[in-house]
C-alpha cells in the first residue's frame, strides 16, 4: 500500500469583520461547534493526507489549538504556520511547507464540506481540480458608471468552492509569479490559471456555502439541520 501524498492546507486565519461578530469568524459556533472544527474533521479520515498545515493568526494560537485538540477525529501530525496579511500571503506561507507533491487547499469558512466531497477531490483523475457550482440566476457585467455593459452566459459561469487540488511545484511557483509582478488573486484556482497551468472544474455541493456575512450562519444551520433530519421540505 503506498503512503501519504497530500499535503492539506487549512486556512483559519479570518477575522470576522464581515460577520460583525465579536470574535474571529473560525471560533463561531454552529449547532454548538466551532466552524473551525467541522473543516478540521472533514480533513480527516484520508489516508492520502500525510499532514494538515494549519495556518493562524498569531495572536488567536493559542485558542485555534485548544480547539483541535479538542477534536477526537484521528488526524495526521499537524503543522503550525503562521499566515500573512492577505488570504494570498497566508496561502503561500502555508504551501511553503508542504512536503508532498500534491495540496489540499480549503477554508474554516466553508465548515459544511463533507468527507465524500474532500475524498471525490482528492480522486479526481487531473492534476488540479476544484468543485464549482452552477448559477441559477442571470449574470450581467456593468460598468463604471452603474450601466449594464455584458450579459455574460451563466452555462459556462460557475461559482467556486473549496477543497482545491493541485500539484504542490506548480501552485508555489504560481504564488511566486504573482508576487513578482504584483498580482492580486482572491482564489487559487485563477491564480493557478494565471500562471499558465490548467484547472479541471468539478460538479460543487450546493450546500457547501462559504460563511461570510450572519445570514450564511442562519443558513448553513438550516442546511445541518436537514442534514439530521430534524427538518425535511415539504409540499402543501
Amino acid at each position: 500500500m503506498s503512503g501519504p501524498t497530500v499535503s492539506a492546507v487549512l486556512l483559519c486565519g479570518g477575522s470576522g469583520t464581515r460577520m460583525g461578530a465579536k470574535c474571529p469568524k473560525q471560533f463561531l459556533e454552529l449547532s454548538g461547534k466551532p466552524l473551525l472544527l467541522y473543516a478540521f474533521e472533514a480533513l480527516t479520515g484520508h489516508p492520502e493526507i500525510g499532514e494538515i498545515i494549519v495556518v493562524y493568526r498569531p495572536e488567536n494560537r493559542r485558542e485555534t489549538e485548544a480547539i483541535l485538540n479538542g477534536s477526537t477525529a484521528p488526524h495526521p501530525p499537524l503543522v503550525w504556520q503562521e499566515g500573512g496579511e492577505t488570504r494570498q500571503k497566508s496561502v503561500f506561507n502555508g504551501l511553503s511547507r508542504c512536503r508532498y507533491p500534491v495540496i489540499l487547499l480549503h477554508e474554516t469558512a466553508r465548515p459544511l464540506v463533507t468527507r465524500e466531497t474532500v475524498a471525490a477531490v482528492l480522486r479526481h483523475p487531473a492534476e488540479a481540480v476544484t468543485p464549482g457550482a452552477d448559477i441559477p440566476f442571470t449574470v450581467l457585467e456593468k460598468n463604471a458608471a452603474d450601466e449594464i455593459c455584458a450579459v455574460l452566459r451563466r452555462d459556462r459561469l460557475f461559482n467556486v468552492q473549496l477543497p482545491q487540488k493541485f500539484r504542490t511545484d506548480r501552485l508555489l511557483a504560481a504564488h511566486r509569479r504573482a508576487a513578482e509582478n504584483g498580482e492580486t488573486f482572491t482564489d487559487d484556482s485563477s491564480l493557478y490559471f494565471a500562471a499558465g497551468y490548467a484547472c479541471s472544474v468539478m460538479p460543487g455541493d450546493p450546500q457547501n456555502v462559504k460563511v461570510t456575512h450572519p445570514d450564511d450562519l442562519f443558513l448553513a444551520e438550516k442546511i445541518l439541520e436537514q442534514r439530521r433530519g430534524k427538518e425535511s421540505p415539504s409540499c402543501s
